[in-house]
């Protein structure tokens, strides 16, 4: 069992050391075990103990129950027929199983439904796996025969799965103040893939740990799942989540955040060995008692909270729309977008479908430090884009210098650009005169690279810092005889700018910058003063 703290969620997690979650679905032959008259019956078994020498879980027994509630409400599973097992023993268990197994022989047409979250053993020579029910053992072979054997066309399991050090396979890798990481080999044996009618759905490899979150209150996969059959998951719009649409999204999702907030990926897997030509359908997002949509117009990272308790967080994208089932209650919606934030608390009422519109949000500019991010914020403000415009009054070769600058970011503290300048001069026209008494043209090529300090407040981020700028000075002279002259040189001296957001993408910038001008001039260095101002628009990809 692992522990971690994520400076980004803000939050402690709880690594369930490379256990793995399965969905295994077992059919026979026809989808339309998914039609109105199948009677739909369910196991649902929690436990965050796996006995004296295993860490408790935080959240299993919540994951049980929220599996549950989504059976309940939008699955087609009627509410005596989930049973609903948090901490139970095996005799409990035991007794489940048989008043299930009488209650789906009198049943002509009737699917069944198996999930368990908690701790899970191993042992390789006797190839036996378990599930933990807290000092008790569950065998899975135990489990796996009565599911088989039940008389109904329609069987799903789901396993969300964690084990101690004790287990196969020991890695020999450590994570920070963690035990060895070892992992549990689920063999196709064990899940019989050679059975016509079945599919297979793992939260992470065979080698890799899941996680769950103080902040999702739950596991990874298992928040994602549940989020994306609540609607998130959604792709075509047509109010129903397809098994295809419900694990595509849940690996897409469980990636990002353990990419993000996990010192480990993980990666769900699915194998299915079942050929139908319709969609299998699990959930049907009409069911709900209340829905909240987000149109085509939104976009960004979506954080649902009610009470003060994260209840949904899913990414939505631009130009799909979205219908999440909701309960009815008052929620706080944030949409994060690229260090923006749109927020709104929303009223929903049963049977209402509530239209979150981008008038109903409160737009709020973004800080720019890197680490002032808030608990949940999911932003990437990227390496930005800089083109700017400059007005050089002076400078060592000539007067009221225009020009314009290419530049990015590498850190917050470092910058670097591309720079063109060209000398104007008042009274010829762009001409200056040369210290020979010929006038010339001046224009000049450098490279700017500028370190210092930035400083962050609300909207707006200052930077000051000093910069050096080799460049190249090439005379054109207005004599034919006298032709070009190449002089190379330097910009030495501090810088300051001031920038302001004014999109999630684009903010406007404001560059002063002077200090000593250096020319290598036929053998010697001359040095003169010079002072440059600038705007530009900041473009962040």
């Amino acid at each position: 069992m692992y522990r971690f703290f994520s400076p980004i969620f803000g939050v402690e997690r709880k690594a369930k050391g490379g256990g793995l979650l399965f969905f295994l679905f077992a059919m026979l032959f026809s989808t339309q075990a998914w039609s109105v008259e199948t009677r739909r019956f369910a196991l649902v078994i929690g436990h965050n103990h796996g006995g004296d020498e295993l860490e408790p879980l935080l959240y299993a027994e919540r994951d049980a129950l929220r599996v549950s509630q989504v059976l309940s409400e939008l699955g087609g599973f009627r509410p005596q027929d989930v049973f609903l097992l948090r901490s139970p023993t095996l005799a409990q268990t035991k007794a489940a199983m048989t008043k299930l197994r009488r209650a789906v022989a009198s049943s002509k047409n009737a699917m069944f439904f198996f999930y368990y979250s908690g701790h899970a053993r191993s042992k390789k020579k006797l190839r036996v796996a378990s599930f933990q029910l807290g000092k008790e053992r569950l065998p899975f072979s135990t489990v796996y025969r009565f599911v088989r054997k039940l008389p109904v066309r329609f069987r799903l399991v789901v396993v969300d799965s964690c084990y101690s050090g004790e287990i196969l396979h020991a890695k020999g890798t450590r994570a920070k103040g963690a035990v060895r990481d070892r992992s549990i080999e689920w063999s196709h044996e064990d899940f019989a893939l050679r059975v016509k009618g079945l599919a297979v759905m793992a939260s992470s490899g065979a080698r890799e740990r899941s996680f769950e979150s103080n902040q999702l209150r739950g596991s990874f996969f298992t928040s994602n799942l549940l989020t994306g059959l609540r609607g998130a998951a959604d792709s075509n719009e047509d109010l129903r989540v397809s098994l295809q649409e419900a694990f595509y999204y849940a690996r897409q999702q469980t990636i990002s955040l353990s990419l993000q907030h996990g010192p480990q990926i993980q990666r769900p897997t699915f194998l299915l060995n079942f050929h139908s030509e319709a969609p299998l359908f699990l959930t049907h997002i009409r069911r709900a008692s209340s829905r909240l949509e987000f149109p085509k117009s939104l976009r960004g990272h979506v954080l649902l909270s009610k009470q003060q308790r994260l209840v949904d967080e899913f990414h939505k994208p631009s130009g799909v729309r979205r219908i999440v089932a909701v309960k009815p209650g008052t929620y706080d919606v944030v949409l994060y977008r690229k260090g923006w934030k749109a927020k709104s608390r929303v009223q929903i009422l049963r049977k209402q479908r509530v239209v979150l519109t981008p008038q109903k949000l409160e737009m709020i500019p973004p800080s720019f430090h890197p680490f002032s991010r808030e608990k949940g914020e999911h932003r990437n403000l990227g390496r930005p884009l800089l083109f700017s415009l400059d007005y050089e009054p002076l400078n060592q070769l000539a007067l009221h210098n225009i020009g314009f600058s290419l530049g990015t970011e590498i850190t917050p503290w470092f910058r670097m650009s591309a720079r063109y300048r060209y000398g104007l001069q008042s009274y010829q026209a762009g001409w200056t005169q040369g210290e020979e008494g010929y006038f010339y043209q001046a224009h000049s090529l450098g490279a700017s690279f500028q370190i210092g300090y930035p400083i962050y407040w609300k909207r707006l981020r200052f930077f000051l810092g000093v910069g050096v700028e080799p460049s190249l000075h090439l005379r054109l002279y207005k004599a034919s005889d006298v032709g070009a002259q190449l002089n190379l040189g330097a910009f030495l001296g501090p810088c300051f700018s001031t920038e302001v957001a004014i999109s999630p993408e684009w903010s406007v910038r404001l560059n002063v910058s002077g200090g000593a001008h250096l020319v290598f001039y036929q053998g010697a260095v001359r040095t003169g003063a010079w002072l440059r101002s600038g705007i530009g628009l900041v473009w962040r990809p």
